[in-house]
C-alpha cells in the first residue's frame, strides 16, 4: 500500500557488509619486481651458504636470509630459530656470526 509522506524515509539502504560501508575495497598488494641486476646478484649470492660445512649453521644462514620484500623484516627471528633448534637465541646469533665468517673465509680463498 501507499504510505503517507510523513512515514517515508530518505535514508540510504542499510549496508550489511562493513567493508562496503564507506565505499572502499581492500587494496591488492603489488610485490616489487626485481631488476635484471638484482636477479643476477641473487644468482651470484645464492650458493654462498653452501660454503658453511655445518648443516645447522647453514640452515640458520639460509633462514635469516629470508626477508619480506615490502616490510624488510626477517621471516624468522632469532628466538624462533632457537626454538626450532632447541638452543638459546644468543647461541643461534653466535652460530650465525661463525657461519658468516666461514662464508667470508671461503670467498676470500
Amino acid at each position: 500500500g501507499l504510505r503517507p509522506d510523513r512515514c517515508r524515509s530518505l535514508w540510504p539502504e542499510i549496508v550489511v557488509d562493513p567493508r562496503e560501508a564507506y565505499g572502499w575495497e581492500a587494496e591488492r598488494i603489488r610485490w616489487p619486481v626485481p631488476t635484471a641486476a638484482e636477479i643476477a646478484l641473487m644468482d651470484a649470492v645464492a650458493p654462498w651458504p653452501m660454503l658453511v660445512r655445518d648443516a645447522a649453521r647453514r640452515r640458520i644462514v639460509q633462514s635469516r636470509s629470508l626477508v619480506h620484500p615490502i616490510t624488510g623484516r626477517h621471516f624468522h627471528s632469532w628466538r624462533r630459530l632457537a626454538r626450532i633448534l632447541s638452543v638459546h637465541h644468543e647461541t643461534v646469533r653466535s652460530w650465525h656470526a661463525q657461519a658468516i665468517d666461514e662464508i667470508v673465509t671461503g670467498l676470500n680463498r
